[in-house]
């Protein structure tokens, strides 16, 4: 999930962008996911193509429906529209990440399923 909040807060120092909301906040907010991504990507190339989610945070003040719809037009990840404040969208942003993390929490058990069947094999038959 990408929280833009503290990424903003992380970036201001060496990018000169401070958070912002409101009614024109919406094409800030795109730069800044921009400039995340950018960092993301110089940081360990390949992050950006895993799973993600960008919730929206401050979705109760006005002209929020413009910074979402700028937000889904920009990445193919899914936009989850939230207010921390109120609780609203919370419950949709944690099924959300269920959706993405369940399949991560699978593959992982198989492997270890695996890995402890072959651990088992070679105690049995040490010479293999």
């Amino acid at each position: 999930m990408l929280d833009l909040s503290h990424a903003l807060l992380s970036l201001s120092p060496r990018t000169g962008i401070g958070p912002r909301s409101g009614e024109n906040g919406a094409p800030f907010v795109c730069e800044a996911l921009d400039t995340l991504l950018n960092e993301l990507e110089r940081y360990r190339p390949g992050l950006t193509t895993k799973p993600a989610i960008v919730a929206a945070n401050k979705m109760d003040v006005r002209g929020a429906d413009a910074t979402i719809a700028l937000l889904e037009r920009q990445t193919d990840w899914p936009v989850v529209p939230i207010s921390s404040m109120h609780g609203y969208g919370i419950p949709t942003l944690t099924s959300q990440l269920r959706r993405i993390i369940q399949p991560i929490k699978d593959e992982k058990a198989v492997l270890k399923g695996r890995e402890d069947f072959l651990k088992t094999i070679h105690k049995f038959n040490p010479g293999q």
